[in-house]
């Protein structure tokens, strides 16, 4: 049951999902699985995880309990650390480790420790991150080997979908394979389903894993995780199998990832010489609308992107027009990034400046 959330949520997690700034998850789950040829059949799991961000750094621990059908146990532990160093605005560099360690009743155990370098590339609406790193394997039948490793992500957005392409290899004593995994993901409102397929070539080759992941916001900080599919089989002695599990996470708003790069918190597409497509930065909302000089200052709505991102297609060419963004129905604000005018109320508004295409 370890795998269903080390190697089947990775692209959802790592580079699909935005982290939190601190979050903790809690779940219970079940699946069918064989832990090398000591534990087999049909497993009762449950786990907690505590994930910390900051702007610069990520700390995530995560611990398991599997009761199988046959009366034996399993115990699970992981960890990942990061640290980050952006380099220019769309550029960033980093440190990360990250472990895992399985112990079952009778005294076998296994387990996989990696550090390593990366980089991360990334514009408005795509981010790329390629890393490597080198540790050391621990086996079920006592064996040990070093570990090299290599991973190239990439994450695009258009509108309420995202997509995520991932080629993973290992390499260790005279095992080695590579893992491609591709995911799309659909958000609407607070809910976000994501479905992921991955195929192996090399070692260890088996059929391939599909897995549907989603998640329900049901209260501010408050979000419901669901997730049914199957996983491939493990370097240190698992074999493949199915899981299913219902979790909760409560944490902090949401944030960027921390290898993703700043984004501005406006951004001036002109499409033509009639069009310019603008996105906003407005975070915690639940519905934003534009109004301004064009539209004789009746309040436009605007598409939600994910993310706290808004975007809308005015009907505008070059030049420099008034506006206000209206937040929730009620608020009535000027953007960051945003110069701002005197109104003919005594309040503000701002200026949208758009330039020749």
């Amino acid at each position: 049951m370890r795998r269903c959330a080390c190697l089947g949520a990775v692209v959802w997690t790592v580079a699909a999902a935005p982290l939190e700034a601190q979050q903790i998850s809690a779940w219970l789950g079940g699946g069918h699985t064989r832990f090398a040829d000591s534990l087999s059949g049909w497993a009762a799991t449950g786990g907690a995880r505590l994930a910390l961000q900051s702007a610069s750094a990520w700390l995530s621990v995560d611990g398991y309990v599997s009761s199988f059908d046959s009366g034996y146990w399993a115990t699970d532990l992981e960890g990942s650390v990061g640290l980050l160093a952006p380099v220019s605005r769309t550029v960033a560099l980093g440190l990360r480790a990250r472990g895992y360690a399985n112990y079952f009743e009778g005294g076998e155990w296994s387990g996989l420790g990696l550090a390593g370098v990366y980089a991360a590339v990334g514009a408005d609406a795509w981010l790329g991150t390629l890393g490597a790193s080198a540790g050391r394997l621990g086996r079920l039948d006592g064996t040990a080997d070093l570990a090299l490793t290599g991973r190239v992500t990439l994450h695009g957005r258009a509108g309420p979908w995202s997509f995520d392409a991932g080629l993973a290899g290992l390499d260790a004593g005279d095992t080695a394979f590579a893992d491609a995994t591709l995911s799309a993901g659909l958000r609407f409102r607070k809910v976000l389903i994501d479905a992921l397929v991955g195929v192996r070539v090399g070692d260890l080759t088996d059929d391939p894993w599909v897995q549907l992941l989603a998640e329900w916001q049901v209260l501010r900080g408050a979000t419901l995780e669901a997730g049914v599919g199957t996983y491939p089989e493990d370097i240190t002695g698992f074999a493949s199998g199915t899981f299913a599990r219902l979790g909760v996470r409560i944490g902090t708003p949401r944030r960027p990832a921390a290898f993703a790069p700043p984004r501005p918190p406006l951004v001036v597409l002109p499409l033509g010489p009639t069009q310019t497509r603008v996105t906003f930065e407005v975070e915690q909302a639940r519905h934003v609308e534009i109004a301004g000089d064009w539209n004789a200052w009746t309040p436009q709505p605007l598409t939600e992107l994910g993310g706290g991102r808004w975007q809308v297609v005015l009907p505008l060419g070059a030049g420099a027009y008034r506006f206000s963004l209206v937040v929730n129905g009620e608020h009535w604000v000027v953007p960051p990034g945003v110069p701002e005018l005197p109104d003919d109320f005594g309040g503000t508004v701002g200026l949208l400046v758009i330039g020749q295409r």
